[in-house]
């Protein structure tokens, strides 16, 4: 019994492995903002994704007033910032995008993010 779970572990690592160094396949992993909006426990709420490098590190620390701050810093590469919201009256609406680019630290206050693009793509890892 041992010997079988210890395979199957050993095979699931594998799979994993395959999945996420395969260059075909990290063209594929993204989601999209119907995917993110149709979650449930997301429903009313702003979503905020960021897609950024291998060993980013992300604070948030504790509350003050009435906002929230987000501290996201990477040494390795730019940071992207995508605000997900869908007003009350407009439940179909498309995503938008505010892109925020550092090789330090990037701060931002969510309610704040400015010049929103309309996003036609879908939020892709990075390679």
């Amino acid at each position: 019994m041992e010997e079988a779970l210890d395979e199957l572990i050993k095979d699931c690592a594998h799979q994993i492995f395959e999945l996420t160094d395969d260059k075909e396949n990290a063209k594929l992993a993204y989601v999209t903002y119907q995917d993110i909006r149709s979650i449930q426990a997301f429903q009313e709420q702003i979503v905020i994704a960021i897609k950024a490098p291998e060993e980013t590190k992300l604070e948030i620390p504790v509350p003050k007033d009435d906002h929230i701050e987000v501290h996201v810093k990477s040494t390795k590469g730019p940071i992207d910032v995508y605000l997900c919201e869908v007003e009350k009256d407009k439940p179909d609406a498309k995503t938008y995008e505010d892109t925020v680019t550092s090789e330090t630290e990037t701060s931002f206050y969510p309610d704040e993010v400015r010049s929103p693009m309309e996003e036609k793509k879908p939020f892709e890892m990075p390679d």
